[in-house]
């Protein structure tokens, strides 16, 4: 596989975020029952994005860019890898607090560090609240 290399999504790249491998195992669920999360095993699976999601999500995230979120891309060559987007408005009343409306990684880059180690948070606040 290729080195991963960040870049800027816009309204009009956004787009590209539904090319991402949704595919995936679920092995259990977590519930909340008598105060605390209880782990219940399951086996099912997720073949993809849900019927709708695109026509669904698509145009909230791109007012949010419009509106002056912020959204990433993490491409292996020409194919995304893992994206994140965040929208610019503040969450209860705290000015620096902003809602993580997007964030998947494509199946083949999951495991691998992609959605913890990527994102600076630095630079999203700065382009968020720095505005």
């Amino acid at each position: 596989m290729h080195e991963l290399i960040q870049r800027p999504l816009t309204v009009d790249t956004l787009d590209s975020i539904w090319s991402l491998d949704r595919r995936e195992s679920i092995d259990g669920f977590y519930r909340w029952h008598d105060g605390a999360l209880e782990l219940t095993a399951t086996e099912c699976g997720v073949a993809g994005w849900p019927p709708g999601e695109a026509a669904h999500s698509t145009p909230r995230l791109k007012q949010s860019l419009a509106d002056g979120g912020w959204a990433m891309g993490w491409f292996s060559g020409k194919q995304l890898a893992a994206a994140v987007v965040v929208a610019p408005y503040p969450l209860c009343g705290v000015l620096n607090l902003r809602q993580l409306q997007f964030l998947h990684v494509g199946r083949d880059w999951r495991g691998r560090g992609v959605g913890t180690c990527n994102v600076d948070p630095g630079a999203a606040t700065t382009a968020l609240v720095g505005r």
